[in-house]
């Protein structure tokens, strides 16, 4: 169908004509309105998106460098013997907060929001590492009853993972407790036993820094690179470079007992000045002023059977057999059954007097277990190897146990001795960076930061434990500076 617009005489190509004027189809003119409104709402739509976009890079540039402006501030408002040794860090932090402020002048919003986020989280990092600064210890692992006070008085209070720790503060753990405190400028670790009591009170014995005071309890020590001690009432007890040591005193007595697992240690009594120098299983008892016999501790025994992760479906077997080899000069075996890394609440802590046993199969879980040989006199040996057990129901399961490790997804960004960390493990995954345990969310994603001690290349090694025993590990290496 066509309609005229103007009357006229058909030329020799049909259409009406006069003068100048044609006729057109509906459809022709339907066609071009539509394409015509269709580009004005697609140059509307296009310059509207990229009005949006550039509105909210430059609400997001503001945003991010008032948010590092308000971390500098506080960063400067710090005693300047914090942040003396971080200065440099700041300082190329500072600038990067500096382009993000001449990118806003220049209207480039897109790169002042990367100048100044990646300034926003150095600076946030810095800032953890200064607080942190005032503080001496924190707590790396927490199970049972631990409680700690701030100096002198007050009352005690619940201890959590990662609660920071200062000079003066006690530490309790109550009984079937365990602690592990990481002293972060020696890289030591002290786990204090069920019922301890020990004060973070930085001293020395000769040339090596102490680093607490036991009131009572049990305390092992676990150096790295730098030697450290421990004082009680009794002694002070100094650990060498990469050792485990550990001391007992009991409350309200005049003993002691002071043993070495790994490396060496030295044991000073305080009444009398007696020096004691302990190897690799060496154990000495402290009365008084003095000590007695050095002994040789029986070795650890080698594990035989289940073999490490071991699955045991407990619908179609009620028990298991636990084996290992005999060690000479033992007249028995301490065998330990935990849930726990540390072995406390031990669900089996007896002597067997043979090198096996047999366990009753009542309850589904993840056990570890682990022996040490007991002497005529009834000292404890060294402990073996630990190996982990699991004990499954496939009832009413139609899938077959998860034995495929964690994922792990990392991205490591330096900014002088800071690494910026995100990625993503397996849900419920527990994640550590060279044994520290690293937050995740609840969809297995880390944002984090860590700071890399030393100089030249540093390892940085991540490890992903599943739900059901399965581990992965992921390492990166990074480079930092000696300036």
């Amino acid at each position: 169908m066509s309609s005229q617009v103007y009357e006229g005489t058909e030329n020799e190509g049909g259409r009406s004509r006069i003068g100048d004027w044609y006729s057109v189809s509906t459809d022709t003119v339907r066609f071009w309105t539509a394409l015509a409104v269709l580009s004005i709402v697609g140059l509307i739509l296009f310059h509207g998106y990229g009005g949006w976009q550039a509105y909210w890079n430059e609400q997001g540039a503001y945003e991010w460098v008032s948010r590092a402006d308000g971390l500098i501030m506080q960063l400067e408002s710090q005693p300047a013997t914090k942040v003396a040794g971080f200065r440099s860090v700041m300082d190329r932090s500072k600038s990067l907060v500096v382009d993000a402020k001449a990118a806003i002048a220049d209207e480039r919003y897109a790169d002042a929001v990367l100048s100044a986020r990646a300034g926003h989280g150095a600076l946030a990092g810095l800032l953890d590492e200064v607080r942190l600064g005032s503080s001496i210890a924190w707590f790396r692992s927490v199970r049972g009853d631990v409680r700690f006070r701030r100096g002198e008085s007050g009352d005690f209070v619940r201890a959590f993972a990662r609660t920071e720790l200062h000079e003066g503060d006690y530490v309790m753990a109550g009984a079937d407790a365990t602690a592990e405190i990481h002293f972060q400028n020696e890289d030591t670790v002290f786990t204090l036993s069920p019922d301890s009591l020990m004060k973070l009170s930085r001293g020395q014995a000769g040339a090596v820094k102490t680093l607490g005071e036991m009131e009572y309890g049990w305390v092992a020590l676990d150096t790295a690179a730098e030697p450290s001690g421990i004082s009680t009432g009794l002694n002070h007890v100094v650990a060498g470079q990469h050792s485990r040591a550990s001391v007992t005193v009991e409350r309200g007595s005049i003993r002691s007992v002071v043993r070495v697992r790994e490396g060496h240690a030295t044991a000073t009594a305080l009444s009398s000045g007696e020096t004691r120098d302990l190897e690799e299983r060496q154990e000495v008892v402290q009365s008084g002023g003095s000590f007695g016999e050095t002994v040789l501790l029986l070795e650890a025994p080698v594990l035989e059977s289940p073999a490490d992760g071991t699955s045991v479906n407990i619908d179609t077997t009620g028990q298991v057999r636990l084996d290992w080899n005999a060690v000479r000069g033992a007249k028995g075996y301490a065998l330990q059954v935990t849930r726990g890394r540390l072995f406390s609440q031990n669900l089996v802590d007896q002597q067997r007097a043979q090198a096996s046993a047999t366990l009753a199969l009542d309850e589904e879980g993840r056990f570890r277990w682990r022996v040490a040989a007991v002497d005529m006199a009834g000292r404890r040996g060294a402990w073996s190897e630990e190996r982990r057990l699991r004990v499954e129901s496939y009832r009413s399961l139609a899938i077959e146990p998860d034995e495929d490790p964690p994922s792990i997804q990392i991205e490591v960004r330096m900014t002088g001795t800071f690494a910026m960390l995100k990625g993503q493990t397996e849900p419920g995954a527990v994640l550590t960076l060279n044994g520290e345990v690293v937050p995740t969310f609840a969809d297995g994603t880390f944002s984090t930061t860590y700071v890399v001690s030393g100089s030249g290349k540093r390892a940085l090694i991540f490890e992903a434990t599943d739900l059901s025993g399965n581990t992965a590990t992921e390492r990166r290496e990074v480079w930092i500076d000696e300036s």
